[in-house]
């Protein structure tokens, strides 16, 4: 064969060869690419499907809060709750299902003209609690929105030695239904516990505590 001839071949099979090698190399890059953003993805997710996270707080004010005269005592609304995660993937996040139960107690004692009046509100909250957590790139930082929905029991008294008070000693109970949704935040300050702050319209405005990740 002619050498003039077979120089145009022996560059094709060289450009094809390149071609295959370049080829190989970009796929080895994008599978690298992939595999390191599954990990980052891994990491920065602190609640996956299957965790517990066990949460202990305290909330302030919400629509638990009491105004009226006289020497006001109250305490801050005491809350366990649990979430579960429930399902990955679920669109840019993973789903939580889980309970919560609360209590705050209030008191205020009022001395007018040789009279006083004395009340007490002492409250427990039951509920059912759902949450959305974002699947972020942030290292130990878990963003995340809560529906909560359930009962509060209340127990109210009421004592006066007025004579314009009406009945002097009185108590009663009351169920009432509530629901809340916030907006939260988790920062890992080990791999298991984390601190945590919510904000939102619920049985507290504010929540701030700590969360054991099971």
């Amino acid at each position: 064969m002619d050498k003039n001839h077979s120089f145009p071949y022996l560059r094709v099979i060289t450009l094809h060869l390149k071609l295959k090698f370049m080829k190989n190399k970009l796929l080895l890059v994008v599978a690298t690419i992939i595999m390191a953003a599954s990990t980052n993805k891994t990491h920065a997710q602190e609640f996956m499907a299957g965790n517990y996270n066990v949460n202990l707080g305290l909330g302030v004010g919400g629509y638990l809060s009491y105004t009226t005269f006289g020497d006001y005592t109250t305490t801050p609304l005491l809350i366990f709750s649990i979430d579960y995660g429930y399902m990955d993937d679920l669109g840019p996040g993973t789903l939580g299902i889980g309970g919560l139960i609360g209590y705050k107690a209030t008191s205020y004692e009022y001395n007018y003209f040789g009279y006083s009046d004395k009340a007490s509100w002492k409250d427990v909250v039951i509920g059912g609690r759902g949450t959305y957590h974002a699947y972020l790139d942030i290292d130990k930082l878990d963003v995340y929105g809560v529906f909560n929905a359930g009962i509060v029991v209340q127990q109210y008294t009421f004592d006066s030695n007025s004579p314009v008070a009406g009945e002097s000693n009185t108590s009663s109970t009351n169920l009432n239904i509530y629901g809340g949704i916030c907006a939260g935040a988790k920062y890992f300050l080990t791999d298991n516990l984390a601190a945590y702050a919510e904000l939102g319209y619920d049985v507290a405005w504010i929540k701030l505590g700590v969360t054991l990740k099971l």
